[in-house]
Protein backbone atom coordinates (compact mmCIF):
# COMPACT_ATOMS: atom_id res chain seq x y z
CA UNK A 1 0.00 0.00 0.00
CA UNK A 2 1.58 3.31 -0.78
CA UNK A 3 0.09 7.25 -0.37
CA UNK A 4 -0.07 9.76 -3.32
CA UNK A 5 -0.14 13.22 -2.18
CA UNK A 6 -0.14 16.57 -4.46
CA UNK A 7 2.37 20.22 -2.45
CA UNK A 8 0.22 20.93 0.28
CA UNK A 9 -0.95 17.40 1.14
CA UNK A 10 -3.68 17.00 -0.99
CA UNK A 11 -4.43 13.40 -0.59
CA UNK A 12 -4.99 11.53 -3.67
CA UNK A 13 -4.26 7.91 -2.39
CA UNK A 14 -4.02 6.48 0.77
CA UNK A 15 -3.83 2.82 1.31
CA UNK A 16 -7.29 1.07 -0.40
CA UNK A 17 -9.20 4.55 -0.60
CA UNK A 18 -8.54 6.92 -3.73
CA UNK A 19 -9.97 9.98 -5.50
CA UNK A 20 -10.61 10.69 -8.94
CA UNK A 21 -9.30 13.69 -10.68
CA UNK A 22 -11.60 15.96 -12.62
CA UNK A 23 -11.84 19.17 -14.52
CA UNK A 24 -14.05 22.05 -14.99
CA UNK A 25 -13.56 25.27 -16.25
CA UNK A 26 -13.85 28.14 -13.76
CA UNK A 27 -16.61 30.88 -14.61
CA UNK A 28 -14.79 33.55 -13.53
CA UNK A 29 -11.39 33.27 -14.61
CA UNK A 30 -12.64 30.96 -18.07
CA UNK A 31 -9.19 28.61 -16.67
CA UNK A 32 -9.63 25.08 -16.89
CA UNK A 33 -9.13 24.11 -13.26
CA UNK A 34 -7.97 20.81 -11.47
CA UNK A 35 -10.27 18.77 -8.72
CA UNK A 36 -10.42 15.57 -7.20
CA UNK A 37 -13.74 14.02 -5.88
CA UNK A 38 -14.11 11.55 -3.19
CA UNK A 39 -16.40 9.06 -4.25
CA UNK A 40 -16.84 7.93 -0.62
CA UNK A 41 -18.76 10.61 0.33
CA UNK A 42 -20.76 13.36 -0.59
CA UNK A 43 -18.50 16.23 -0.57
CA UNK A 44 -18.45 18.53 -3.65
CA UNK A 45 -14.69 18.51 -5.65
CA UNK A 46 -11.87 20.08 -4.04
CA UNK A 47 -9.89 22.26 -6.49
CA UNK A 48 -6.33 21.61 -6.48
CA UNK A 49 -5.01 23.41 -9.54
CA UNK A 50 -1.97 25.46 -7.07
CA UNK A 51 -1.13 22.62 -5.21
CA UNK A 52 0.42 20.99 -8.45
CA UNK A 53 3.53 21.93 -8.82
CA UNK A 54 5.73 19.24 -10.42
CA UNK A 55 5.64 17.30 -13.67
CA UNK A 56 4.71 18.22 -16.87
CA UNK A 57 1.24 19.22 -15.63
CA UNK A 58 3.09 21.32 -12.41
CA UNK A 59 5.20 23.13 -15.39
CA UNK A 60 2.01 24.17 -17.81
CA UNK A 61 0.11 25.32 -15.34
CA UNK A 62 3.36 27.00 -13.79
CA UNK A 63 3.51 29.01 -17.77
CA UNK A 64 -0.28 29.48 -18.04
CA UNK A 65 -0.86 31.35 -14.40
CA UNK A 66 2.20 32.60 -13.74
CA UNK A 67 4.47 33.56 -17.36
CA UNK A 68 1.65 34.25 -19.47
CA UNK A 69 -0.66 35.90 -17.57
CA UNK A 70 2.03 38.16 -16.27
CA UNK A 71 2.74 39.07 -19.74
CA UNK A 72 -0.38 39.30 -21.08
CA UNK A 73 -1.32 41.97 -18.12
CA UNK A 74 1.76 43.84 -19.58
CA UNK A 75 0.12 43.34 -22.91
CA UNK A 76 -3.35 44.68 -21.39
CA UNK A 77 -1.42 47.93 -20.50
CA UNK A 78 0.54 48.92 -22.68
CA UNK A 79 -3.12 48.09 -25.40
CA UNK A 80 -4.41 50.51 -22.77
CA UNK A 81 -1.52 53.22 -22.65
CA UNK A 82 -1.63 53.24 -26.25
CA UNK A 83 -5.72 53.87 -26.77
CA UNK A 84 -5.58 56.74 -24.11
CA UNK A 85 -2.56 58.80 -25.37
CA UNK A 86 -4.13 58.47 -28.76
CA UNK A 87 -7.60 59.37 -27.97
CA UNK A 88 -6.65 62.20 -25.74
CA UNK A 89 -4.45 63.15 -28.96
CA UNK A 90 -7.00 63.03 -31.22
CA UNK A 91 -9.96 64.04 -29.81
CA UNK A 92 -7.79 67.75 -29.38
CA UNK A 93 -7.56 67.95 -33.60
CA UNK A 94 -9.97 68.51 -36.63
CA UNK A 95 -10.74 66.26 -39.56
CA UNK A 96 -10.90 66.88 -42.95
CA UNK A 97 -14.65 68.62 -42.75
CA UNK A 98 -13.12 70.76 -39.64
CA UNK A 99 -15.37 69.14 -37.77
CA UNK A 100 -13.92 68.09 -34.00
CA UNK A 101 -11.85 64.89 -33.44
CA UNK A 102 -13.61 62.38 -31.57
CA UNK A 103 -12.24 58.96 -30.31
CA UNK A 104 -10.24 57.08 -32.52
CA UNK A 105 -10.42 53.57 -30.61
CA UNK A 106 -13.58 52.89 -28.96
CA UNK A 107 -13.30 53.92 -25.30
CA UNK A 108 -11.85 51.05 -22.94
CA UNK A 109 -12.82 51.82 -19.37
CA UNK A 110 -9.69 50.21 -17.49
CA UNK A 111 -6.67 47.88 -18.68
CA UNK A 112 -7.62 44.77 -18.26
CA UNK A 113 -8.33 42.63 -20.95
CA UNK A 114 -7.64 46.41 -22.64
CA UNK A 115 -5.60 44.62 -25.81
CA UNK A 116 -8.49 42.05 -26.58
CA UNK A 117 -11.12 45.30 -26.73
CA UNK A 118 -8.71 47.47 -28.51
CA UNK A 119 -10.54 48.55 -31.76
CA UNK A 120 -10.94 51.15 -34.16
CA UNK A 121 -14.12 53.46 -32.90
CA UNK A 122 -16.74 52.54 -35.24
CA UNK A 123 -17.14 56.38 -36.77
CA UNK A 124 -13.58 56.07 -37.99
CA UNK A 125 -13.87 52.72 -39.02
CA UNK A 126 -16.85 53.90 -41.34
CA UNK A 127 -14.96 57.14 -42.74
CA UNK A 128 -11.53 57.81 -42.70
CA UNK A 129 -12.36 61.45 -43.79
CA UNK A 130 -13.19 62.21 -39.52
CA UNK A 131 -9.41 61.22 -38.64
CA UNK A 132 -8.48 64.42 -37.16
CA UNK A 133 -5.31 64.63 -37.87
CA UNK A 134 -5.07 68.88 -38.08
CA UNK A 135 -3.99 70.67 -35.63
CA UNK A 136 -6.65 74.06 -36.30
CA UNK A 137 -9.73 73.87 -38.08
CA UNK A 138 -10.42 74.87 -41.92
CA UNK A 139 -6.61 73.46 -42.24
CA UNK A 140 -6.82 69.96 -44.10
CA UNK A 141 -3.42 70.12 -45.25
CA UNK A 142 -2.05 70.53 -41.71
CA UNK A 143 -0.73 67.28 -39.83
CA UNK A 144 0.04 68.47 -36.48
CA UNK A 145 -2.27 65.67 -34.85
CA UNK A 146 -0.55 63.21 -36.36
CA UNK A 147 2.79 63.74 -35.66
CA UNK A 148 1.75 63.89 -32.21
CA UNK A 149 -0.05 60.98 -32.65
CA UNK A 150 3.03 59.07 -33.85
CA UNK A 151 5.26 60.37 -31.03
CA UNK A 152 3.72 58.98 -28.14
CA UNK A 153 5.90 56.18 -28.63
CA UNK A 154 8.74 57.80 -27.55
CA UNK A 155 7.56 59.18 -24.84
CA UNK A 156 8.43 57.82 -21.20
CA UNK A 157 4.49 56.54 -20.00
CA UNK A 158 5.38 53.52 -18.75
CA UNK A 159 6.38 51.93 -15.96
CA UNK A 160 5.40 54.97 -14.03
CA UNK A 161 6.81 57.66 -16.28
CA UNK A 162 10.62 55.80 -16.82
CA UNK A 163 10.38 53.81 -19.94
CA UNK A 164 8.77 54.35 -23.35
CA UNK A 165 6.61 52.10 -25.20
CA UNK A 166 9.30 51.01 -27.25
CA UNK A 167 11.37 50.25 -24.80
CA UNK A 168 8.53 48.31 -23.00
CA UNK A 169 7.46 46.31 -25.92
CA UNK A 170 11.27 45.27 -26.65
CA UNK A 171 11.63 44.45 -23.17
CA UNK A 172 8.84 42.19 -22.83
CA UNK A 173 10.16 40.14 -26.33
CA UNK A 174 13.36 40.25 -24.85
CA UNK A 175 12.46 38.90 -21.46
CA UNK A 176 10.49 36.16 -23.55
CA UNK A 177 13.72 35.21 -25.16
CA UNK A 178 15.55 34.79 -22.05
CA UNK A 179 12.39 32.89 -20.56
CA UNK A 180 12.66 30.92 -22.98
CA UNK A 181 16.23 30.28 -23.39
CA UNK A 182 16.70 29.62 -19.87
CA UNK A 183 13.88 26.77 -19.84
CA UNK A 184 15.25 25.14 -22.66
CA UNK A 185 19.07 24.95 -21.02
CA UNK A 186 17.00 23.76 -17.73
CA UNK A 187 15.74 20.95 -19.22
CA UNK A 188 19.35 19.94 -21.49
CA UNK A 189 20.70 19.96 -18.10
CA UNK A 190 18.01 17.64 -16.68
CA UNK A 191 18.72 15.16 -19.73
CA UNK A 192 21.99 15.22 -18.82
CA UNK A 193 21.09 14.04 -15.53
CA UNK A 194 18.82 11.63 -16.02
CA UNK A 195 21.47 10.15 -18.33
CA UNK A 196 24.39 10.61 -16.07
CA UNK A 197 22.76 8.34 -13.66
CA UNK A 198 21.15 5.76 -15.92
CA UNK A 199 24.72 4.90 -16.86
CA UNK A 200 25.53 5.25 -13.47
CA UNK A 201 22.77 2.15 -12.96
CA UNK A 202 23.61 0.74 -15.98
CA UNK A 203 27.37 0.34 -14.79
CA UNK A 204 26.03 -1.20 -11.39
CA UNK A 205 23.16 -3.43 -12.25
CA UNK A 206 23.12 -3.84 -16.57
CA UNK A 207 24.91 -6.08 -18.56
CA UNK A 208 27.32 -4.99 -21.42
CA UNK A 209 27.31 -7.53 -23.93
CA UNK A 210 30.34 -6.51 -25.23
CA UNK A 211 32.18 -6.41 -21.40
CA UNK A 212 30.60 -10.14 -20.94
CA UNK A 213 31.91 -11.43 -24.39
CA UNK A 214 35.15 -10.03 -23.44
CA UNK A 215 35.20 -11.72 -19.89
CA UNK A 216 33.72 -14.95 -21.70
CA UNK A 217 36.91 -15.11 -24.30
CA UNK A 218 39.13 -14.74 -20.64
CA UNK A 219 37.99 -17.29 -19.40
CA UNK A 220 37.66 -19.23 -22.08
CA UNK A 221 41.29 -19.31 -22.49
CA UNK A 222 41.79 -19.93 -18.71
CA UNK A 223 39.89 -23.06 -19.31
CA UNK A 224 42.09 -23.78 -22.16
CA UNK A 225 45.37 -23.46 -20.31
CA UNK A 226 44.31 -25.42 -17.74
CA UNK A 227 43.31 -28.47 -19.72
CA UNK A 228 46.61 -28.19 -21.37
CA UNK A 229 48.22 -28.00 -17.85
CA UNK A 230 46.28 -31.05 -17.08
CA UNK A 231 47.29 -33.04 -19.94
CA UNK A 232 51.04 -32.41 -19.69
CA UNK A 233 50.81 -33.20 -16.20
CA UNK A 234 49.13 -36.87 -17.73
CA UNK A 235 51.34 -37.27 -19.89
CA UNK A 236 54.45 -36.82 -17.90
CA UNK A 237 53.05 -39.20 -15.34
CA UNK A 238 52.22 -41.81 -17.72
CA UNK A 239 56.04 -41.30 -19.13
CA UNK A 240 57.18 -41.67 -15.17
CA UNK A 241 55.26 -44.89 -14.97
CA UNK A 242 56.40 -46.53 -18.71
CA UNK A 243 60.32 -45.81 -17.44
CA UNK A 244 59.75 -47.46 -13.59
CA UNK A 245 57.78 -50.73 -15.93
Amino acid sequence: MISVSTAGNAILVSGEESRSLETFRNPTTDKLEIAYNDRHTSTPPFVITNRIRGGSMGGALHIRDGIVEDLMGKMDNLAYTVADQVNSAHVSGYDRKGQPGGLFFENIDNSKEAALDLKLDSSIFNDVTKIAAAGRAGAPGDNTVANVVSQIQYHELMEDGTSTMDDFYNAQVGRIGVITNKAVKASEAQVNILNQVEKMRESVSGVSLDEEAVNMIEHQKAFEASARLIKTADEMFDTVLSLKR
